[in-house]
């Protein structure tokens, strides 16, 4: 693909999340807004949080499955506000355990090293608490009590299930012989978040059990496909893989690139001097990002033929993205 397809692919997919999810992301950042603190350290983080916490994918796909289904949006509101909160809670206390200091491209600073420790724990708990709150308000919209429990319990399972993968990555940090499945096997656990959003958004929807397993699927391995693109993306970045090979899990291309035995002295010796731009260098060698992108490929053919246009037409604007890479 070349480089002004790209933009194109690229401005596509940004106008479609910010049409479908943009007004709740704005409601979940009012909520933010709302909760007021006195500790200045709160008051600055909570802030921070809010400019640059921009989830989203999470309600577009929400909106997105409400319009395959026939189903009226306003129905997930509450639901997608609580689950943006409760995100941005879960991804702070993330950087406490990756002690992450500084990310993404522009290498900001997170709330962890401009607020300390303590505070950013703090400020987590609060939104977590106030993403709580709002999953709570679905029970005052006009849909049968069974289908409010029924699509809150899978909210409860998936969070259950993303904490266990959590504890599950802190085991394999450092571990750069970890088997690539064993990894994969880590990633779809992590991939629950996906997988529940969008159950949980059909079964208040009314779907069929037949529609909301296929939705289940759906999101199963879209969730797979973006943390293999983050991946991918942090291989790519020297910066960010100094971090996933100092304080994190390695990521699934250095895993691949380690499997090999041609290759492993040489790579156990820059990540001991952490040395990531030889290292990235070293990576894409080995043809490790490829087989990667092959596994992205792999997850991805099976969506291709699923029967809502909406959801096949963002699928098919993130994969370009990402393999385009």
């Amino acid at each position: 693909m070349n480089t002004k397809n790209k933009a194109k692919q690229r401005e596509e997919l940004l106008k479609l999340l910010i049409e479908k999810g943009g007004p709740i992301l704005s409601e979940a950042q009012q909520l933010m807004s709302s909760m007021k603190f006195k500790s200045k350290h709160l008051k600055n983080g909570l802030k921070y949080v809010r400019k640059w916490w921009k989830d989203l994918v999470r309600p577009a796909l929400m909106v997105l499955t409400c319009e395959a289904l026939g189903a009226n949006p306003e129905i997930i509101k509450p639901l997608a506000r609580g689950l943006i909160l409760t995100a941005a809670a879960i991804d702070i206390h993330d950087d406490i355990i990756d002690k992450t200091e500084v990310k993404g491209p522009y290498r900001r600073k997170t709330v962890l090293a401009r607020e300390g420790q303590a505070h950013t724990l703090i400020l987590g708990d609060a939104l977590f608490v106030q993403g709580l709150i709002e999953l709570s308000k679905t029970y005052h919209l006009d849909i049968p009590k069974e289908r409010v429990d029924q699509a809150l319990q899978v909210i409860r399972e998936a969070l259950i299930e993303l904490g266990d993968a959590e504890a599950l990555e802190q085991e394999i940090v450092g571990k750069y012989d970890t088997p690539p499945e064993k990894y994969l096997e880590i990633i779809y656990k992590k991939a629950a978040d996906t997988e529940a959003y969008l159950k949980a958004t059909a079964i208040l929807a009314g779907a069929t059990p037949q529609q909301i397993q296929q939705l289940a699927n759906y999101g199963r391995k879209l969730g797979m496909i973006i943390i293999l693109a983050d991946d991918i993306e942090d291989t790519l970045n020297p910066n960010e893989l100094k971090s996933r090979i100092t304080k994190e899990p390695p990521p699934l291309p250095l895993l691949y690139a380690y499997q090999n035995p041609k290759h492993q002295q040489e790579i156990r010796q820059l990540i001991q001097r952490h040395d990531a731009r030889q290292l990235t260098k070293k990576i894409k060698e080995t043809k490790s990002i490829a087989r990667t992108k092959k596994a992205i490929k792999s997850l991805a053919s099976d969506l291709r033929s699923f029967p809502h246009h909406y959801l096949i037409s963002f699928i098919g604007l993130t994969i370009e993205e990402i393999l385009g890479k």
